[in-house]
């Protein structure tokens, strides 16, 4: 009895020691948090793209897939599509679900934040004061909170950044490497920096990270070859929709998501203090351990290399989503980076004791008050009108639509379209009827019908396509081809033939686009991947293929025949 007692107290001992009590300050940060995050809830009507996949998986048995019988990976995620698999498999609504979820996120974000700004001390007893920067810019920064919601995989995308500090603060652990190799399933963008990181760990440890590397390669190739296995491809249905290099939109991107609550310049300030600490620890002549400076240049190095991606292809249509990754990690290397030189400085401790709360409150409140310039008020009151610049809008504007904002509504017609679906009738089952669609809500809602998404996101010759995009993520030159697709697929489902050889019979007839009879060819591959067998090395010779549908090479593109 005496000895479980004994480990009970080491164990409560090591937790304290691990979680190092938070400040008032930083308990307060957290509720600021949580409110903030629980008002700025919203809904993409992207995400309903993921709730459809879910839903034809659990409910309908259609498989892992956005229309009945059509092989396409029309997310980018598979991380966060698995993790709302089970998150529907509860037939919880999804607005309650995520809501909840939204929760959890940001207090761990918080947790996170608050130990890195104890561990990126050296000499900092516990009961001293703190500014806690890191945690004040993140508990308040309308992105970050923003987005712990939007029914997207961004969330994960911001969690990732916390496991690349724990794994860079603990290296030896062998589950925070395990937990950043799935970054790469979250995002794909996400390989570069995890490739960094491996590299960053082998030069400082003197050993390869091999739990990290292992698990990366390990879920990587796993999905990979289900993929193959699944969908006959190498990359998702999204991945051809953006794939094109557009700097001067990136440029944009960058600096209206930056410049909108002046991070350039709070960095700057951050580095010119990291430095000022570095050179007091080197006069300090503090062991080689104890330096912050590898972690903090490591997580700035990360970022930078997160930041190419979004710099391509011309960032996202919202702000801030494509740089949650880069954005969160600088926010976690800012802990302890104030503390540091100014309590070296003993004439000033007095003035440190309420000091360097203060400065937190303070930089908390100016991260609060800040938003994107360009909308015309705060967003917390939801009324905020959203102009576009260059093609990028905001999350406000989508609080704002009827049929995207949250009510106790939602979980009723949630209840009701989950008894649609088992009084469901073979011809709903099999999507008889086919329908245009680039409302994905709507879309969502059809769940009887097999839809043609406008937009390219689940049509995987549309994605295809080479249509120059009108703004980020978006080709308005697919709409008059998704209603030919859309004529083209009702004379199959019409004549019982949808399915593989669709395309050369409406060519072989007469009632195909001319650019689908231009596409053949390659249109006919894509048939292949879409309507495959899951045979594995016939859908890897699929895979390797990357047939483009040459919208230019044909006059009239749009036209009927």
């Amino acid at each position: 009895m005496v000895e479980a007692v004994s480990k009970l107290e080491r164990l409560s001992g090591r937790l304290k020691a691990l979680l190092r009590v938070p400040t008032p300050l930083e308990w307060l940060l957290l509720c600021a948090g949580l409110g903030f995050t629980w008002r700025y809830f919203w809904f993409m009507d992207d995400a309903f793209v993921y709730f459809r996949y879910a839903d034809n998986c659990l409910f309908l048995g259609r498989g892992l897939v956005f229309n009945p019988g059509e092989y396409v990976e029309g997310y980018s995620s598979p991380l966060w599509m698995l993790l709302l698999l089970l998150i529907r498999a509860t037939r919880l609504d999804w607005y309650t679900s995520l809501r909840v979820l939204a929760l959890v996120f940001c207090a761990v974000f918080w947790a996170t934040s608050v130990w890195m700004n104890r561990e990126l001390q050296s000499q900092h007893p516990q009961g001293r004061p703190r500014a806690s920067l890191g945690t004040a810019l993140c508990m308040t920064h309308y992105g970050v909170l923003g987005y712990f919601s939007s029914g997207l995989e961004t969330p994960l995308v911001q969690l990732a950044a916390c496991g690349f500090a724990l794994v860079l603060m603990r290296p030896g652990r062998k589950l925070f490497q395990v937990l950043v190799g799935l970054a790469p399933l979250i995002r794909p963008e996400l390989t570069v920096p995890c490739l960094v990181l491996i590299a960053a760990l082998w030069l400082r440890e003197r050993r390869f990270p091999r739990w990290l590397l292992g698990s990366a390669l390990g879920f990587g190739v796993s999905w990979l070859a289900f993929r193959v296995y699944y969908y006959a491809d190498f990359f998702p249905n999204t991945y051809y929709l953006k794939d094109e290099t557009n700097f001067t939109q990136g440029y944009h991107y960058l600096a209206y998501s930056f410049g909108s609550h002046q991070l350039l310049i709070v960095l700057a300030v951050l580095l010119g203090l990291a430095g000022v600490e570095a050179l007091l620890r080197r006069r300090a002549k503090a062991p080689a351990r104890s330096r912050p400076r590898f972690v903090r240049l490591t997580m700035l190095t990360c970022a930078l290399a997160a930041v190419f991606y979004p710099l391509k292809v011309g960032g996202d249509m919202v702000y801030y989503r494509f740089l949650a990754f880069p954005i969160c990690l600088g926010f976690l290397a800012c802990g302890g980076v104030i503390e540091e030189p100014l309590l070296r400085i003993s004439r000033a401790q007095r003035f440190m004791r309420w000091g360097l709360p203060a400065l937190g409150l303070a930089a908390a409140i100016s991260s609060a008050l800040a938003y994107p310039s360009k909308l015309t008020q705060h967003p917390a009151t939801l009324e905020a009108k959203v102009p576009h610049y260059h093609g990028i809008a905001d999350s406000a504007w989508h609080r704002q639509i009827a049929d995207l904002r949250p009510s106790p509504e939602r979980g009723r017609y949630d209840s009701e379209r989950l008894d649609q679906y088992r009084r469901a009738t073979p011809d709903q089952l099999a999507g008889v009827r086919v329908d245009t669609g680039g409302w994905c809500v709507t879309d969502y809602r059809r769940w009887d019908r097999t839809v043609v998404h406008e937009w390219g996101l689940t049509e995987p010759v549309l994605a295809r396509a080479t249509v120059k995009s009108d703004r980020p993520g978006h080709k308005g030159g697919l709409k008059p081809l998704a209603h030919g697709l859309l004529t083209l697929r009702r004379k199959a489902t019409a004549n019982g033939s949808l399915g593989l050889g669709m395309y050369r019979r409406a060519v072989t007839e007469h009632y195909a686009p001319s650019w689908v009879s231009a596409n053949l060819d390659a249109i006919e591959v894509i048939e292949q991947k879409a309507y495959n067998q899951h045979h594995f090395f016939q859908n890897l010779k699929l895979a390797l293929l990357r047939p483009k549908v040459l919208i230019g090479a044909a006059k009239g593109s749009a036209k009927h025949r």
